[in-house]
Order: C-alpha cells, then structure tokens, then sequence
C-alpha cells in the first residue's frame, strides 16, 4: 500500500512532516497536507530554496499527481524543482536504519508479484538501473520501508547543493499503467 506525505526542511532540519496512509484521495489531500506543512512550519512559498517531488517508480496515478502539483508550484514560485525516485528514499531510510557502509537493495512492492528493485553503494551511488523483478526472485527482501517526504527532503538538499535544479524533471515509468484504453469496435 502506498502513501502521501509532505515534509518542509529548514536548514536540514524536518520542521514539519505530515503523513496520509490513504492514496487512494492523494488529488484531494496533497494541497491541503502542503498549504499545512507550510503553515506549521512558518515557511511561504517564497521562503523555499527548492521544491522536491518523487518521480517514481510507483502508482502510475501517484507519480503524476506529485509531479503535476511540484512543477505547478515551483514554477508559481520560481523554484528549482528536484526529482528523487522512490528508490533512492528508500535506499537512504535503509542506510538510516543501520545499512551504512554496505550496498544497499531499495525494494518496493510493484503488486502483480512484482517489486521494484535498484541496488545502490554505500554511498547511495545507484549500481544500476531501477528494475521490475518477480516478487520470487527478492525472497528475504526487506519490503517494510515505505518512502516518505523527509528522506526525499534530504535527498533534494544533497542534490540541489550539488547544482541540480536546472533539468527538467520526469517521471520514471518502469512497466505500463495499469488502466487500459477502451477497444474501439468497428461496425
């Protein structure tokens, strides 16, 4: 099961970190979890250095929600936005939970008997691309970490003071939305 959250960094501390285990309204409660992330945490729109976003893999409807409603407000406010994968949050909750100075398997349930995979360095340098592996093919695999807004919060922070922000951001698509297309039958 996925989830929404919001987190607003200052200074690279999480001041605010709101959480919403129902994805299913993510379109009607990811402006209201940011209108009060950023009330709560004192910061406007204009305070922001950057607005970071994940770009997937994940829900197909997920992903566009997020980086529809990231790049309308960076572009309202004149910020830089950042993608993060999934993968990479996850990879950093992983190393922050006792994973440090080894490689890192980011593991995230794709449903259909399928995850999405990436193995990342000890530094969470990826060690190739994202993939969709068989659910069989990860026994053991630890599928318990979820990502969440502070990771990609701290993520988009090492990424923004390495320069990044300037790219255009898109979402990774790793298999084929889940909704298909009517058939149109000829008569």
């Amino acid at each position: 099961m996925g989830t929404a959250s919001v987190a607003v960094a200052v200074k690279g501390e999480i001041r605010v970190f709101l959480h919403e285990p129902r994805t299913a309204i993510q379109a009607e409660m990811l402006l209201p979890m940011i209108e009060q992330a950023l009330t709560e945490s004192g910061v406007t729109y204009d305070a922001l250095d950057a607005v970071a976003v994940t770009v997937g893999p994940g829900s197909f409807t997920g992903v566009r929600i997020g980086l529809a409603t990231a790049k309308g407000i960076a572009l309202a406010a004149g910020k830089p936005l950042i993608g993060v994968t999934t993968l990479e949050a996850v990879a950093l909750m992983r190393q922050q939970q006792g994973s440090a100075g080894e490689e890192i398997d980011a593991v995230l349930d794709a449903r259909r008997g399928q995850v999405y995979f990436q193995r990342f360095d000890a530094m969470r340098t990826p060690l190739g691309d994202a993939a969709l592996v068989p659910t069989e093919d990860m026994e053991g695999a630890d599928m318990s970490v979820l990502p969440d807004a502070r990771a990609v919060a701290e993520i988009a922070a090492e990424k923004l003071a390495a320069g990044a922000g300037r790219e255009p951001v898109h979402p990774l698509y790793i298999r084929l939305p889940d909704a298909k297309l009517p058939q149109i039958r000829e008569v």
